[in-house]
């Protein structure tokens, strides 16, 4: 676990989720890599997205407020 430091919420505990695709059969080669930085008690606060080592899109949620999750789906029939 990292810390870093966010827009306005200061110093916290992030965690890396690093998903890879489109790769060779051994699973060593990946064109694409995705990472998605959430920071406990905030979620996601950046994500990223790499073609073959190169960064190809990023993007950064500076408006974060604390929360935690709900137990129910907005929606009662998305789960039948």
């Amino acid at each position: 676990m990292l810390l870093r430091t966010l827009a306005n919420i200061g110093e916290q505990s992030t965690r890396v989720l690093h998903y890879r695709y489109h790769c060779d059969s051994t699973f060593q080669n990946c064109v694409d890599e995705e990472q998605f930085f959430l920071a406990k008690a905030f979620g996601l606060w950046q994500w990223k997205h790499f073609q073959s080592g190169g960064l190809v899109k990023s993007t950064l949620m500076t408006d974060l407020e604390p929360g935690s999750p709900t137990g129910t789906l907005p929606c009662p029939q998305s789960y039948q």
